[in-house]
C-alpha cells in the first residue's frame, strides 16, 4: 500500500508539474497561445515544454507502477491532486498568489485524500471484466466522436468538453491497468511482453491523446476556471466507477470503512471543485500570458471610432 500511495502521488506531481511547464511552454513559444501543427518545431525548442513533456512521461511511469500495485479506486483520486502541483507551478511563473479559500480547498483536499487511503485500507483487484472495459471504452468514443463532429464545436461549454475529456483520462488508466495485470510473480520481460501484445494498450493510448486534445479545445473555449473543476472532478468519479464495475474493487471492508472512504471521496471532489473554481472568473494566470503573448504579437491598437457614412463604400 505504500508503493501504491508513493508512486501515485509521485505521478500526481509530476503530472501537475508537466501540465503546467506545457502550458507556459507553449505561451511563450506560440504568439497568442493558440497550437497548430506548423508550430511544432518551434515548440520543440522550447526548454520548458520539453520539460514538462518529459515529466509527463515519467509520471507515466509511476502512474502503471501504481496500477500495478494498487486499485483504480485508490490510484485515480490520488492522481486528481496534481492539480494542486500545477496551480502552485503557476504561482511561482506567474506571480499570482492563491487566495485563502485555494489555501483552505487544498488543506482539505490533504486531510480528506489521507482519510480516503486509510479508510479504504489494502484494497484487491480482481482479474479486468473485459466486456466492462469494451462497453464503458464505446461509450466514450461515442461521447468523443459526438462532441468532436457536432456543429459549432468552438461554441460548445467549456465544461462538457472538459467532462469527456477527464471520462477519457479515467477509462485509458483502467485500460492501461488491464494492459499490466498480470499472474502475482510475473517477470519484467513477460510483463511487457504481455502489455504490448494487448489490445488494452493501444486504445488507452488513443484515449489519452483523444482526452489531451479535447481538454486544450475545453482550455481554449474559455476561462480555465469553468474548464478545469469539471475535468478533475470527472475523471477520479469515472475511474472509481470502474474500478468496482470492471475490476471488483471494494469500497471498504466493512460499513464503516465504506462509509468512511465515500464520505472523504465526497469531500475531495468537493475541495479539488473549489480549489480548480478559486481561479479568477475572468482569466487564469496562463490566460493572462496568452492574452498578453496575443497583445505582444500585434501591438497596433484598435481605432474604437466606427467609419463615418460617407466613408463606407457602396
Amino acid at each position: 500500500m505504500v508503493l501504491v500511495v508513493a508512486a501515485s502521488v509521485g505521478a500526481a506531481m509530476l503530472f501537475g508539474l508537466g501540465a503546467s511547464f506545457q502550458r507556459h511552454g507553449l505561451v511563450r513559444a506560440i504568439p497568442g497561445g493558440a497550437f497548430h501543427i506548423h508550430f511544432l518545431g518551434r515548440v520543440l525548442k522550447e526548454p520548458l515544454w520539453v520539460i514538462g513533456t518529459a515529466s509527463g512521461i515519467a509520471a507515466t511511469a509511476l502512474q502503471l507502477v501504481a496500477l500495478s500495485r494498487g486499485s483504480l479506486i485508490v490510484v485515480t483520486p490520488l492522481l486528481s491532486t496534481g492539480l494542486l502541483i500545477a496551480l502552485g507551478v503557476d504561482t511561482v511563473l506567474t506571480g499570482v498568489r492563491l487566495s485563502p479559500k485555494a489555501w483552505l480547498a487544498t488543506s482539505i483536499v490533504a486531510v480528506a485524500i489521507g482519510a480516503m487511503v486509510v479508510s479504504l485500507g489494502a484494497v484487491k483487484s480482481g482479474p479486468p471484466v473485459e466486456s466492462a472495459l469494451v462497453t464503458g471504452s464505446l461509450v466514450c468514443a461515442a461521447l468523443s466522436i459526438a462532441v468532436w463532429v457536432l456543429p459549432g464545436r468552438s461554441r460548445q461549454p467549456p465544461w462538457w468538453m472538459a467532462a469527456i475529456s477527464g471520462a477519457d483520462f479515467a477509462v485509458a488508466t483502467a485500460l492501461a491497468k488491464s494492459a499490466i495485470t498480470v499472474p502475482p510473480r510475473t517477470n519484467l520481460d513477460h510483463l511487457v511482453v504481455h502489455a504490448l501484445t494487448s489490445w488494452e494498450i493501444y486504445v488507452a493510448l488513443a484515449f489519452g491523446i483523444v482526452g489531451s486534445v479535447l481538454l486544450q479545445h475545453a482550455f481554449h473555449a474559455g476561462p480555465l476556471a469553468e474548464s478545469l473543476p469539471t475535468n478533475t472532478v470527472v475523471q477520479p468519479l469515472v475511474g472509481v466507477v470502474i474500478g468496482i464495475v470492471a475490476f471488483h474493487e471494494t469500497f471498504g471492508e466493512d460499513l464503516v470503512h465504506t462509509v468512511g472512504a465515500a464520505v472523504s471521496l465526497v469531500v475531495t471532489l468537493g475541495a479539488l471543485w473549489m480549489l480548480a473554481r478559486s481561479l479568477p472568473p475572468s482569466q487564469s494566470p496562463i490566460e493572462t500570458e496568452i492574452a498578453d503573448a496575443a497583445e505582444r504579437s500585434d501591438p497596433t491598437p484598435s481605432d474604437p471610432t466606427p467609419p463615418s457614412h460617407d466613408a463606407v463604400s457602396h
